[in-house]
C-alpha cells in the first residue's frame, strides 16, 4: 500500500513537488547515485539521512565497497550521515563495524552492510526525531575517496604482489569481475583465488609475473611480481562461471603460457 515513484532525475520541478506533498519526517538514500540539491535537502522534518557503506570520513564516494577490498583493509561498515551539499560529507549519527574476512568479496561485504546498514537506520531514526543523537562532523584530515571505477581497473598486472591482486579479484567480485588476457587475447574474467608462495627451485622462465608456472589435476598457479597465485574460479569470454579444473581441462592451460598484456 506505500506509493512507489521512480524519477530518472531527482532536481525536477516535478520530483520536488511529489517531496513536499508528502511532507517528509526524514529522507533516506542509500547508494544513491544522484546528488541532493538544496531544495530537497531541505524539505524533510528532521533530515536527509545517508546510510553510506564506509566507516567515513574514509572512503566517501561512489564505490567505498570495493576499494574497501582493494585496499586490503580489514574491516568497513556503515555510517548513518546527515547529508548536505557535499560528496558524503555530512555529520555522523552513527556507525557499525563490519569485518572483512581475508577471503571476503564484495558481493558478500555488500549483503552484510546491507543488513548492518538497515538496522543501524531502524534504530537511530527515532532517536534522531527525539534529539537524543546528535550527529558529530567527519574529520576532514582523514577523509579518503572511493571514486568511480574505470574499466581499466580490471584488468589484472601480473606485476602486483599476489595479495593485491587477489583483493582486485575479491573486490570486482560479482561486478565487474577482474580479468587477464590469454595467450590468444581473450578476456579470462577471475572471480575467485588464493594467495601462494611460488614452487621452490622455479625455473627463470617461469619466474616472469603472468606465467603459468605450476598445473596440477586440481591447481593452476600464476606468478606475479610477488609470489604466486591459485586461479579457483574463472569465467571464459561468451560462458558461465566455472571452477578452474573445469576450464583447465577445456582449454588445455600449459606450464609457460604467458598471461596479460606483455611488454
Amino acid at each position: 500500500g506505500l506509493p512507489v515513484y521512480q524519477p530518472q532525475k531527482v532536481k525536477t520541478p516535478e520530483f520536488l513537488a511529489h517531496l513536499k506533498a508528502w511532507a517528509p519526517d526524514f529522507v533516506v538514500v542509500a547508494a544513491f547515485g544522484q546528488l541532493l540539491n538544496q531544495e530537497i535537502l531541505d524539505v524533510p522534518k528532521y533530515a536527509c539521512v545517508n546510510v553510506h557503506a564506509s566507516l567515513l570520513p574514509k572512503y566517501r564516494g561512489a564505490a567505498p565497497l570495493h576499494y574497501a577490498i582493494m585496499q586490503g583493509e580489514t574491516e568497513s561498515g556503515v555510517t548513518l550521515m546527515h547529508m548536505e551539499l557535499g560528496m558524503d560529507t555530512g555529520a555522523m549519527y552513527a556507525k557499525v563495524v563490519v569485518p572483512i574476512a581475508p577471503e571476503m568479496s564484495q558481493g558478500a561485504l555488500h549483503d552484510a552492510c546491507k543488513v548492518a546498514g538497515a538496522q543501524l537506520l531502524v534504530e537511530c531514526l527515532p532517536k534522531i526525531a527525539r534529539g537524543e543523537l546528535v550527529a558529530t562532523p567527519q574529520d576532514e584530515a582523514a577523509a579518503t575517496k572511493a571514486t568511480l571505477l574505470t574499466p581499466a581497473m580490471e584488468l589484472i598486472d601480473w606485476k602486483q604482489p599476489a595479495q593485491a591482486i587477489h583483493d582486485l579479484i575479491r573486490a570486482f567480485d560479482p561486478a565487474p569481475g577482474a580479468y587477464t588476457l590469454t595467450p590468444d587475447g581473450k578476456r579470462l574474467k577471475v572471480f575467485a583465488s588464493r594467495v601462494r608462495e611460488l614452487p621452490q627451485e622455479l625455473p627463470d622462465a617461469l619466474q616472469r609475473p603472468g606465467t603459468v608456472c605450476q598445473v596440477t589435476k586440481k591447481q593452476l598457479l600464476v606468478t606475479c611480481g610477488e609470489g604466486a597465485l591459485e586461479l579457483l574460479e574463472v569465467q571464459p569470454e561468451g560462458r558461465k562461471r566455472m571452477p578452474m579444473v573445469n576450464y583447465k581441462q577445456s582449454a588445455k592451460v600449459e606450464v609457460g603460457a604467458v598471461w596479460g598484456v606483455q611488454e
